[in-house]
């Protein structure tokens, strides 16, 4: 059986030759077309990151798939996807040592700046307080004054974003969040309870502020990253790589019809 680590190197083999000819981020260009597969590998050790709040990232553009026009203007577009990425993925999903996470594919302008683009999958694992302005307004006397201001937090949860200035970069900032282990205070085998203490007078208001100075509890859950950038050839295939998270893309330069 093909080990898997191998499998993904030897489909980004082309990527890594020829980077020494990266191709001209100036070339006629109208349009750039991300092409974005983010799995897991099974056997990854690394322990995941403690974390006291989870990132929203909703400072990222979303995708919209339709023509709906409530995509900011120049906003990516996302398209269905197919061909060889959809291809990548289930090969990847008769490989028991890769799990496949989400797979992406969009069109952007080929301009300066071009904001990062939300990457997620579908496992909403809670919901956030979100206020895009500086300024909103809530109904304080509705059943549920704060419901149009949630935003959801994802299992796989980050952003990519193309970067192009002398060349191309693809840069990649995504999250795969795992549940933290329940806390106990169930002493452990062969260690006798603690005694109750005695009654020191300690004053409870003074408790009380103590409790408040530890701050919220942290979310419970613990991090996993995958944060790097890749310069890019178009139409190579490009290998981003962890010992717990990977990724595939490609980027496809296209003319405007």
């Amino acid at each position: 059986m093909i080990d898997p680590r191998s499998f993904c190197r030897m489909l980004a083999t082309l990527a890594v030759g020829a980077m020494a000819c990266a191709q001209d981020a100036h070339a006629a260009t109208d349009l750039y077309r991300v092409e974005l597969l983010v799995f897991r590998h099974g056997g990854g050790v690394t322990e995941p990151f403690d974390i006291d709040r989870l990132r929203g990232f909703n400072e990222a553009w979303p995708l919209v798939i339709d023509d709906t026009g409530q995509a900011p203007s120049g906003a990516p577009r996302g398209i269905v996807t197919e061909g060889t990425f959809a291809n990548l993925q289930r090969r990847l999903e008769r490989l028991g040592d890769y799990m496949p996470l989400a797979v992406y594919s969009w069109e952007q302008p080929a301009i300066e700046y071009q904001p990062p683009v939300r990457i997620h999958d579908d496992d909403v694992i809670m919901d956030t307080l979100y206020f895009p302005a500086e300024a909103a307004t809530i109904d304080l006397t509705s059943a549920a004054p704060f419901q149009d201001h949630l935003a959801p937090l994802y299992r796989l949860d980050g952003m990519a974003q193309l970067r192009r200035s002398r060349f191309l970069h693809l840069e990649l900032d995504i999250e795969w969040r795992q549940d933290a282990p329940v806390e106990t205070n169930l002493p452990a085998p062969g260690d006798s309870p603690a005694e109750p203490a005695e009654d020191a007078g300690i004053d409870a208001e003074a408790d009380t502020e103590a409790l408040a100075d530890e701050g919220p509890a942290p979310d419970p859950f613990k991090v996993h990253r995958l944060r790097q950038s890749r310069q890019v050839v178009t139409d190579t295939l490009i290998y981003f790589d962890s010992d717990v998270l990977g990724a595939l893309a490609r980027v496809t330069a296209l003319a405007a019809e």
